[in-house]
Order: C-alpha cells, then structure tokens, then sequence
C-alpha cells in the first residue's frame, strides 16, 4: 500500500493506576482498516506513569510515507 498524504487514526484508552492500558478504543478509524488495526495494536502496548487514579487519553496517528507521527493527550486525570 502507498500512502499519499497523512493517515490520521485517533484511539481512546483507559488506564489504570499502575499505568497499563485497561481499553483502547477507535475514535476515528481513518479511511484504512489496516491502519486502524494497527494504531489498536499498539495503543494497547502502551505504558503510561504510574497515577494515583485510572486516567484516560487519546492517542493519535498520522500515519505517513516516511514514517509516523504519535502524540498523546490526557482527557481527564
């Protein structure tokens, strides 16, 4: 598959206190299944600092030709 231009595939995660991912989910799938697939993937990996209380984020990827982009956002603490 080529990709012209950036694939943009955002997924929300639970995490718990010890800072495992307890659920991912798809916000925007993007136009590829394939792409969407493996943005779950990996946002099910993630590791995020040890909290007090369960948190929850968004995860987002610009998937491009050259390689991909991942930036993550707190929604609530």
């Amino acid at each position: 598959m080529t990709v012209h231009g950036k694939i943009r595939v955002r997924v929300h995660v639970e995490v718990n206190p010890a800072g495992g991912v307890e659920q991912a989910n798809l916000l925007t799938p993007g136009p590829s299944q394939y792409f969407a697939t493996k943005a779950l993937q990996a946002s099910a990996k993630w590791k995020f600092k040890p909290a007090e209380a369960p948190s929850q984020w968004v995860i987002q990827y610009l998937f491009g030709r050259t390689g991909t982009e991942v930036s993550q956002q707190q929604l609530r603490p």
